[in-house]
């Protein structure tokens, strides 16, 4: 693959927030709640469905990628999974498990019926525009050398180091008019249109940090797409160029390394 261009890939900031879905059905106590179980999952990106098989058979999980597919158990002439039955199922499947937790709506035991794909909601997140920037990153490995007499000896890891992270963006406003789409600013710095949102840090009580995304989609048939995270993003710095329109930020995430993966026709998050 040749060098990824900014301009070409997708970027997004996005906050903590678990997205859910309410898997609603008509009997009484049949209804689910499914959430996102990581913050570091575009929860928009996962969904869930319940699909009546209409012949006979067993309840069944199914999960491509981030989408659960829950095929309902069949009797006679209808469908005769129960809600708890459900959440069951998904519980047990060790993919979908990994995705969603799921509740109740008290114990469960009314009958679902099928309900078309429905993506989670909530998580927050805005695409930036690159422009001629760039996103540079530095991956830190303390080792130690211990010596015995003088003499090299052995080799232990020492302490670990935060990840470094720079990057350049394109922008148009300092900060959001009410009601708009934040800005970088007031996303890195959780104010105005971006006062909601949620941290990315699994502790709530460290300071707030967000996420940064990167999806590099060649368009070349058979070349896989690459997806490169940036977890538990803090800023530090932030310089601004008004003749050219641009916004510098680096700082540090609480991660040795940044998450990378690959895949055919990635589906961004």
């Amino acid at each position: 693959m040749a060098q990824i261009d900014l301009k070409e890939a997708v970027v997004r900031i996005f906050d903590g927030t678990l997205g859910e879905a309410i898997l609603a059905s008509t009997p009484v106590d049949s209804d689910l709640t499914v959430t996102a179980k990581s913050k570091h999952v575009g929860s928009d990106k996962i969904s869930v469905e319940l699909i009546d098989p209409g012949v006979v058979g067993p309840i069944s999980v199914a999960v491509d990628g981030r989408k659960i597919s829950v095929t309902l158990a069949y009797a006679a002439t209808a469908i005769t999974s129960t809600a708890a039955q459900v959440k069951a199922a998904i519980e047990a499947d060790t993919d979908a498990n990994a995705l969603v937790s799921v509740a109740l709506e008290t114990a469960g035991a009314g009958v679902v019926e099928a309900i078309v794909e429905t993506t989670l909601d909530g998580q927050k997140s805005i695409t930036i525009k690159m422009g001629e920037g760039n996103l540079t990153y530095s991956e830190h490995r303390n080792v130690e050398f211990t010596r015995d007499r003088g003499i090299l000896d052995t080799v232990r890891n020492a302490d670990e180091e935060p990840m470094d992270v720079s990057m350049d963006a394109t922008w148009e406003y300092i900060t959001s008019s009410t009601g708009g789409t934040p800005t970088i600013e007031d996303v890195l710095k959780k104010r105005s249109e971006a006062a909601a949102w949620l941290t990315t840090a699994d502790d709530t009580c460290q300071p707030y940090c967000v996420d940064i995304e990167v999806w590099n989609a060649p368009n070349c048939t058979g070349i896989e797409d690459e997806i490169v995270m940036f977890e538990e993003y803090y800023y530090e710095t932030l310089d601004h160029d008004l003749r050219a329109g641009t916004i510098s930020t680096s700082g540090r995430c609480n991660r040795t390394e940044a998450v990378a993966r690959r895949e055919l026709n990635a589906d961004i998050g």
